[in-house]
């Protein structure tokens, strides 16, 4: 492994960037297009395999490190967690509300948002009908047909709503 840093004019304790800096300078000094004599295509395939040599070691080297680390880790791991209580279990929720039974509160509080909602919703509703009437006998103009147009949407949306789950309340 020495006759590789050898090549390269540097010392074994050389860095990966101190081995890149030499490769550059020789590969450049000895290339074949550059330097035509046979010689220099020789040392220039010595350059190039020392320089794969040893930047395969230095790969090999940060593999066998990240390895290394990872069994510690995970012996550190085990060993934190092993002795670790099991978690409680939540308490279950059982009562549904199908098992509730309805007090006199809740259905006069569901009596009262079915009256809103169906008040709001008849609003919502005849609004546009106010303004078709006022566009029509008044002659205004069209914009407020346009503001008026989502609102009616909601209110629909509110009766469908209303209706559709009105029954499923105390089941």
């Amino acid at each position: 492994m020495d006759e590789y840093y050898y090549t390269l004019g540097l010392s074994p304790r050389a860095t990966v960037t101190d081995i890149k800096k030499a490769f550059r300078a020789l590969a450049l000094e000895h290339h074949p297009d550059i330097n035509p004599s046979q010689e220099a295509s020789y040392k220039f395939q010595q350059i190039v395999a020392a320089y794969e040599h040893l930047l395969a070691n230095h790969k090999q080297g940060l593999a066998q490190a990240y390895t290394q680390a990872s069994i510690q880790y995970q012996a550190h791991f085990e060993q934190v967690y092993q002795h670790r209580p099991a978690p409680t279990p939540e308490p279950a929720f059982t009562a549904t509300v199908a098992q509730v039974a309805p007090t006199v509160a809740h259905q006069v509080t569901f009596f009262l948002l079915n009256l809103l909602s169906c008040g709001v919703s008849l609003f919502f509703v005849g609004l546009p009908v106010l303004v078709a009437y006022l566009m029509i006998q008044k002659g205004l103009s069209g914009w407020e047909g346009a503001i008026v147009a989502p609102l009616s949407l909601a209110g629909m949306l509110v009766i469908y709503r209303t209706l559709r789950y009105r029954g499923h309340a105390f089941e």
